[in-house]
């Protein structure tokens, strides 16, 4: 097990993925760490997908005589996705109410994107702007999508 360091932020980047922590989703939910730790032990999914998204590791924290280490989860967005839309309460419906926003936004511009799927490539102009309009569409979405991850 490494020891992971735990900093104020909810997601981080590691190996140039964006994970959480076990921790983090506790603050984030207002539950007790002890109790995001069984439900992520009580998961009914397959083991691939918990190898995938669930990597068990450790914190240290000051017990005021010295340097303690305890059990934690680094999770995938899928991981936190998943265990999340499990949670019962008043954060956990404002989280799955923006995350279905997200999804309908998402479904709504992709619908309007099949109607004007192809620019008329007769136009240079009109085919470059199109382009830069999808790619900076794109950069939005990456971007809402990161905002849903703690």
């Amino acid at each position: 097990m490494n020891t992971a360091t735990v900093t104020n932020s909810l997601v981080m980047l590691l190996d140039d993925k964006a994970m959480t922590t076990s921790l983090k989703v506790a603050e984030m939910f207002g539950k007790a760490h002890k109790d995001v730790l069984r439900a992520i032990h009580n998961l009914s999914c397959s083991d691939e997908f918990i190898e995938r998204n669930f990597a068990p590791n450790e914190y240290e924290f000051n017990v005021g005589f010295g340097i303690k280490k305890a059990p934690m989860y680094l999770m995938t967005r899928d991981g936190f996705t998943f265990l999340a839309m499990g949670f019962t309460g008043k954060r956990a419906a404002q989280f799955k109410e923006k995350y279905i926003e997200a999804f309908n936004r998402m479904e709504a511009e992709l619908m309007k994107r099949q109607v004007n799927a192809l620019p008329d490539f007769t136009n240079l102009v009109e085919a470059a702007r199109a382009w830069a309009d999808q790619v900076e569409q794109k950069m939005v979405y990456e971007a809402q999508a990161k905002a849903l991850v703690p």
